[in-house]
């Protein structure tokens, strides 16, 4: 195989099954027929050269294919994939953009252009004019940074944008804007996806969380405290049998969505450990091919998940087992051994376990408590021992357990003993 660059932006597939992989390089055209990679890395026009920073690939109802780029506006491709036109600025009286970020067609045929700094532009193929529809100037926006643009089962046109999330009214040029956080400067929101049975818009966001919106409210659902991931969300979809794959700059996650609504939380995490190419994700980067497969964009290149290979869900639940449990750092465990009574001078124990789950052991992390000391569960961690020094007399339970996702635990193994009050 052969990339024009590794750092995939966002991926798609045409009519004739071709993948498209978009670089700020140029493109790479996957065909499955060929099992190969063509690129188009050298972008020509009526004698001029533009530079192939593409930043979004679209392929429009009529079967056109777009490309979005960084600095040389928009362009349209022929059949045969080479180029048709290039507009290097999209103008409209005073307002101009050569950076398109994002691109749409709704339901109406209507072409909208989302810009990385000037705002929502609709292009008219047949005058191949561009149109200035909303911005900051004009009042219309409250970011000029467009995301993404999304059309919703009732034909409502979305825009995602550094500001948060603005709703087009379908009757005139107006927007109402929303916010997750009023305090939190940014609500960058950077793909929006529709949940497939409930009237909820899923948000991918910067603040470390996908986002419900149902119209007015936002809830937010926080997957990566346990989870290595402290950054944002780059892409959001949903696949066919209706798990929701995320994508951030510390792996890919999948939620299954029809547990999710019944009260459990079922997690499986991709990374460098267990098969990802390269932790970070970019941005729409994500793409469900028409035989199930899911393609992932990242900065290393491009990953692809085989529906006929492997199951999304990690039902896998891990046993933990206390292994080792050890006085004053002595050589004896005594772990096997029951009815334990101690004197008050043996106060301080050493308690070490371990995680069946050998699949990527890094992301397993422990919780222990021990009854008769600690009122909480401790915080989770990736140590598997802890200890205790000078526990007063009385009576004591250790308890551990294990997970691997943040919601989903072990059982719980414990190991009981007692120390005996001073003779005095």
């Amino acid at each position: 195989y052969s990339l024009v660059e590794d750092h995939v932006e966002a991926l798609f597939q045409d009519e004739q099954n071709t993948l498209w992989a978009v670089t700020r390089s140029g493109v790479s055209k996957y065909s499955p027929q060929l099992n190969k990679f063509g690129l188009i890395q050298y972008f020509d026009y009526q004698d001029k050269s533009y530079v192939g920073n593409i930043y979004n690939t679209y392929e429009d109802k009529q079967g056109t294919i777009w490309l979005g780029t960084l600095t040389s506006g928009l362009m349209k491709l022929n059949p045969d994939n080479t180029i048709g036109a290039i507009y290097p600025k999209l103008v409209d009286g005073k307002y101009q953009t050569k950076a398109v970020r994002s691109i749409f067609e709704d339901s109406k045929g209507n072409l909208w252009i989302g810009t990385s700094k000037d705002g929502l532009f609709k292009f008219d193929r047949e005058t191949e004019k561009a149109t200035l529809v909303a911005n900051v100037q004009n009042g219309k926006l409250k970011s000029n940074t467009i995301r993404n643009i999304f059309e919703d089962k009732e034909g409502n046109l979305w825009i995602g944008n550094q500001y948060g999330l603005s709703l087009k009214d379908s009757k005139s040029n107006s927007f109402t804007h929303y916010r997750a956080d009023e305090v939190n400067r940014n609500n960058s929101v950077y793909q929006i996806e529709q949940h497939p049975s409930k009237d909820l818009l899923i948000l991918a966001t910067f603040r470390d969380c996908f986002i419900y919106f149902d119209g007015e409210n936002y809830s937010n659902f926080n997957f990566t405290s346990d989870n290595n991931s402290q950054t944002a969300i780059n892409f959001l979809t949903i696949d066919s049998d209706k798990f929701l794959w995320i994508g951030t700059n510390r792996g890919v996650f999948t939620l299954d969505l029809a547990s999710f609504y019944k009260g459990k939380v079922l997690i499986n995490s991709y990374t460098t450990n267990n098969g990802l190419i390269g932790m970070e994700t970019n941005l729409n980067a994500i793409y469900q091919d028409k035989k199930g497969n899911v393609w992932i964009g990242t900065s290393e290149g491009i990953n692809i998940f085989r529906r006929d290979k492997a199951s999304v869900s990690n039902n896998y639940i891990p046993t933990t087992n206390i292994s080792k449990v050890k006085l004053h750092f002595g050589e004896k465990n005594w772990r096997n051994e029951s009815n334990l009574v101690f004197s008050y001078k043996k106060n301080n124990f050493t308690f070490q376990y371990n995680c069946n789950y050998f699949k990527d052991p890094s992301k397993v992390k422990y919780s222990y408590k021990l009854i008769g000391q600690d009122e909480v569960w401790s915080p989770n961690q990736i140590e598997n021992y802890t200890r205790y020094s000078n526990l007063k007399n009385g009576k004591y339970l250790f308890k551990v357990k294990a997970t691997i996702d943040g919601f989903n635990w072990s059982n719980i193994d414990s190991f009981s003993f007692e120390i005996t009050a001073p003779f005095w």
